[in-house]
């Protein structure tokens, strides 16, 4: 029933995203479709040679299905390289509102019937796993689905929402059901400790030598994102290691035996120096937080966090001072939002302005300008979602996280082996952590990462992940323990437990929802809606007229640029009547005779 409920929601926000994104994208009387155009159509639109035409024909049926994605493959083809093509967005179309049409509700068709089968699917191969998981992920993956939509020209650009919907229905909800088949669940996962070790450091040694990304930052690999994966190899590791290291559990000991610390140690170190050779650190931190998170449950010393903690500071302090990637430029940004000299420097404040503009009720779905956010659909989607649901959206995702973390605590605590208790910790830490630092770096809480938003972020390796992730935690809930097993949850370790939970609910609750959204859509909204972004142009050049004193141009939120381009201005006449300013719409009056002029 809660699931029923889910989608009833998760339908109506896609109705309301889908009618506020068709009122805010009005199609001229004509236009051309670049995928059906004939050649002499597109030399006619485009004031071309027919060869030309020709040639734009030849190269759209040479694409992968024949068409091009967006208007911007059009305007890149080599046969208009010297051609004016800046005006020509509004005159063409990618697809036809009925092909928009089409696609958009068989997407959520295909959404609505894969979580319903994925239910069902759940409740035969573990009818007692936990019944909240899998409603809480459709309730995220449908938002998601609202914001990628949102924030792309259905007509013009890159159909990004169906990419999406295959995503979360396809590769998701299949990653989610593998591990509750019956071959998953015959293999003893605790065995496999240094083969989850091995396969994480090839991983990253393959993204090292073969990897690729913007700024010489090492991210995809063959299409894929292999730091999604290695973050669960390692989590799998790291429990499964802990588990049969029981001098690690001695609460006699100050310290930990060498013999059992130092290889965990070296291994997790050696994954972590390797994302610094791909200039990476985002993972890197998120790695480091949950492996610390499952040594402190495992020790219930408080010495391990607080000592990460100094060396995560000591790491950052010295990336920030040696340009480390683009993590300068992220602290920069998290400095001084505002005013900062970096070319890269303004996408903290965007965020923050498109928050600022949503404010406690946002704009609305399919409202608003997320678009005019850098990333609006991948790191900056929270940001997105403050500015179309406003506080009221932002604090409710926030909750439904909250909700995630303490279910997978509580599927921990219950779990009858060492093992399943510490990888049902360390998964949930991974997804709590990473929500963490994502909207924490949104609001300016922290610095930026270049890390998704789980299940709501656009990127087909991220939601496989995540998605594997909660259904390793549903197959963990549905296992049938003795009534009094061996390896329950020590008093002490439920106590480490409830501090990791706290900690994090505080954190996102307190930290980011109270002091952050709080302070940037409810109490100074209106200033920092209008407040003027200071960072160098594209060029690097200054342009226009600046006040004494000031060395970069002030840039305008587009949102209230676009306000004050609508708000109809008068005329302004002289003594004799005679117009001489007006709005381009309105056609011209009859002159006034009348002596002083209005305005």
């Amino acid at each position: 029933m809660l699931l029923v409920f889910v989608q009833f929601v998760v339908l109506c926000g896609l109705t309301l995203v889908y009618l506020g994104k068709r009122a805010t994208t009005p199609l001229p009387a004509q236009v051309v479709n670049i995928n059906t155009a004939t050649a002499g159509e597109l030399a006619q639109a485009l004031s071309v040679s027919r060869a030309t035409g020709q040639a734009l024909v030849g190269e759209r049926e040479a694409r992968r299905g024949h068409q091009w994605n967006a208007v911007y493959d059009l305007k890149r083809s080599p046969a208009l390289k010297d051609q004016e093509t800046s005006g020509i967005d509004n005159r063409f179309v990618a697809r036809t509102p009925g092909d928009v049409a089409w696609g958009f509700w068989g997407g959520v068709a295909v959404f609505v019937l894969a979580f319903f089968l994925a239910h069902g699917l759940l409740r035969k191969a573990a009818p007692t796993a936990d019944p909240f998981l899998l409603p809480l992920v459709a309730l995220l993956s449908g938002l998601g689905l609202m914001l990628v939509y949102s924030v792309k020209d259905p007509y013009r650009d890159t159909f990004a929402f169906m990419g999406q919907v295959w995503g979360v229905a396809g590769y998701g909800l299949l990653a989610l059901v593998v591990p509750l088949t019956r071959p998953f669940g015959r293999l003893t996962l605790r065995r496999y400790q240094y083969a989850y070790a091995a396969t994480a450091v090839l991983l990253m040694a393959l993204l090292t030598l073969f990897g690729r990304g913007p700024g010489g930052v090492h991210i995809q690999l063959f299409g894929l994102e292999p730091v999604e994966f290695i973050k669960l190899l390692l989590v799998f590791f790291v429990a499964a290691y802990l588990a049969e290291r029981r001098g690690l559990h001695d609460p006699t000991r100050r310290l930990p035996p060498m013999r059992d610390f130092l290889p965990l140690a070296l291994i997790y170190a050696f994954a972590l120096s390797l994302f610094v050779v791909v200039k990476d650190l985002g993972p890197a931190v998120l790695l480091f937080g949950a492996f610390l998170a499952l040594l402190y449950l495992t020790t219930q010393r408080a010495i391990y966090p607080v000592v990460g903690a100094a060396l995560l500071l000591l790491a950052a302090v010295i990336g920030y001072k040696l340009h480390f990637g683009f993590f300068a430029t992220r602290v920069t940004m998290w400095l001084s939002p505002w005013d900062n000299t970096d070319k890269n420097g303004a996408q903290l404040a965007q965020g923050l302005w498109g928050m600022a503009t949503g404010g406690l009720g946002g704009s609305g779905l399919g409202l608003g300008a997320p678009e005019a956010m850098p990333r609006a659909g991948s790191d900056l989607i929270f940001a997105s979602l403050g500015e179309q649901l406003g506080l009221v959206g932002t604090l409710g995702a926030l909750i439904v996280y909250v909700l995630l973390l303490a279910r997978g605590l509580r599927i921990a605590l219950k779990a009858g082996t060492e093992f399943d208790r510490l990888l049902a910790a360390g998964l949930t830490t991974l997804l709590a952590l990473q929500t963490m630092i994502i909207v924490g770096g949104v609001t300016g809480l922290v610095p930026l990462t270049g890390m998704t938003l789980p299940f709501v972020s656009f990127g087909a390796s991220s939601l496989v992940a995540n998605f594997f992730t909660v259904g390793v935690l549903l197959s963990l809930s549905g296992k049938t323990m003795p009534a009094m097993a061996a390896d329950r949850a020590t008093p002490e370790w439920v106590r480490a437990a409830r501090v990791v939970a706290l900690g994090c609910a505080v954190y996102l609750l307190v930290g980011v929802g109270v002091f952050r959204l709080m302070d940037v859509q409810g109490v100074r909204d209106i200033f920092l809606a209008s407040r003027p972004l200071k960072t160098p142009d594209s060029d690097q050049l200054v342009k226009g007229r600046l006040a004494p004193g000031e060395t970069l141009r002030p840039h305008i939120n587009p949102r209230l640029l676009a306000y004050a381009a609508a708000i109809p201005r008068g005329r302004i006449l002289d003594r004799n009547g005679v117009v001489l300013a007006q709005d381009a719409a309105e056609a011209p009056p009859a002159p006034n005779s009348g002596g002083a002029g209005e305005e």
